[in-house]
């Protein structure tokens, strides 16, 4: 029945009000919605009223107390969506689909939100007795609060679905950080060697726990004639794969050194093996080389492995090892050529991975320089003190922030 302008409007403000307050209750939404539209049709005097909202898909909701016609807000809703353009599910009596217009006793008011078509807003009398304009007033003051209301509910579950989603990723992520951390953990093992005329030993430290962890390892194994291979390397990437492929390098070259210790060799091997079998972007730096700790001579090759720094006790002073060829993985026919260094009395080769020299802050590196200036100063130390030395440094160089994962190997002769 039509609402009487004098007599019900008093009531009708009162009513809407209500509206508003059952909006702001703290309940799942769509139940706020049900009793909005129960609340409605008792306002309007109307045998039904019924709601579709469009979110990411079109969901109808009905008041519990309307009557038991259940194609009537369908096709009533296909309709209004259709003028839209906003696909509804199909409707099996689809003669509203021809744009038929509505029929008599029914009222349907679009509702929107930032100027975005949010849904419909419909009620209807059984009779198909007709609304007022009051009606028309009261429906278009509900649609325009419960369009404020979807807004909210869309803005809502946005965030909750970002958050979700980010909490996802963080918890992969930290999933994977310890996996590929205790991983890597297990390949680095000791190397710390005493031997009669020279000492020999390692620090890893991975990344930051909300860094990436990375590739890097060293390795130290005997070789015939009481020799023994020197390694130090990085594989390309971060994360679980590079933890995986750090170990297949690691394998495989001490497999080819045991073939035929001669760095040309291994190296060569190694790449071969790499471009054949290990994803085309996926590459490694790695410095290999065969130590005499009787005769104290190093005999090695560089694939585009960070120059490691020896320190000459002699002359208090220190030099550089050249790279003889490019990292391994990336060209095949790759050529690699060795060196040979003999060690004095009181000589140390520190040999690093980038995770040291890469240390910054403000865009100052903590470079080469700083490493020669750290084994300088500490070059009298025991390795492992040593070791720790350029780490601090590195840290310090860096503001505390070493977000990158790091190894050094260090070789010292005795006095």
């Amino acid at each position: 029945m039509p609402l009487d302008r004098h007599d019900k409007r008093p009531s009708v403000t009162g009513r809407l009000a209500d509206v508003a307050q059952e909006l702001a209750l703290d309940v799942e939404w769509e139940t706020r919605l049900q009793n909005v539209l129960s609340m409605l049709r008792e306002i309007l005097s109307s045998d039904l009223a019924a709601l579709a909202v469009f979110m990411d898909e079109w969901k109808t909701v009905i008041s519990p107390q309307s009557f038991e016609d259940s194609d009537l807000p369908r096709n009533l809703i296909t309709h209004h969506a259709a003028l839209a353009n906003i696909p509804y599910p199909p409707n099996p009596i689809a003669s509203i689909a021809e744009n038929k217009p509505c029929p008599s006793g029914s009222l349907t008011i679009p509702i929107l939100g930032d100027d975005r078509f949010l849904g419909v807003l419909h009620i209807g009398n059984k009779n198909g007795s007709t609304f007022s304009q009051d009606n028309v007033n009261v429906l278009a003051i509900a649609a325009s609060l419960i369009g404020l209301f979807l807004r909210n509910v869309i803005a809502q579950s946005s965030k909750i679905y970002v958050r979700q989603e980010v909490e996802a990723l963080e918890t992969a992520y930290e999933r994977e950080h310890l996996i590929a951390d205790t991983f890597q953990r297990a390949l680095i093992t000791d190397v710390a060697r005493d031997l009669p005329g020279l000492s020999i030993d390692g620090k890893y430290l991975p990344a930051l726990k909300e860094a990436e962890i990375g590739g890097d390892f060293y390795d130290v194994f005997d070789l015939a004639d009481g020799k023994l291979a020197i390694v130090v390397g990085d594989v390309s990437g971060k994360g679980l794969r590079a933890a995986v492929h750090m170990s297949t390098a690691k394998n495989m070259l001490r497999a080819y050194a045991h073939e035929d210790p001669d760095p040309c060799y291994v190296i060569e091997r190694l790449n071969q093996a790499m471009c054949t079998y290990t994803p085309e972007n996926l590459f490694v730096t790695i410095f290999y080389g065969v130590l005499d700790p009787v005769k104290r001579t190093l005999v090695y090759s560089n694939a585009g492995h960070d120059e490691p720094v020896l320190y000459r006790y002699s002359s208090n002073s220190v030099i550089t090892l050249d790279v003889t060829g490019r990292a391994v993985g990336i060209i095949r026919q790759s050529g690699y050529d060795t060196r040979f260094l003999r060690l004095e009395p009181g000589d140390v080769l520190l040999i690093y991975t980038d995770g040291i020299t890469d240390a910054r802050n403000n865009g100052h590196f903590f470079g080469i320089e700083g490493v020669s200036r750290v084994l300088i100063k500490n070059a009298g130390k025991k390795e492992r003190a040593i070791a720790d030395a350029v780490f601090e440094a590195a840290s310090a160089a860096a503001a505390g922030d070493l977000r990158d994962d790091a190894a050094v190997l260090l070789i010292k002769t005795k006095l």
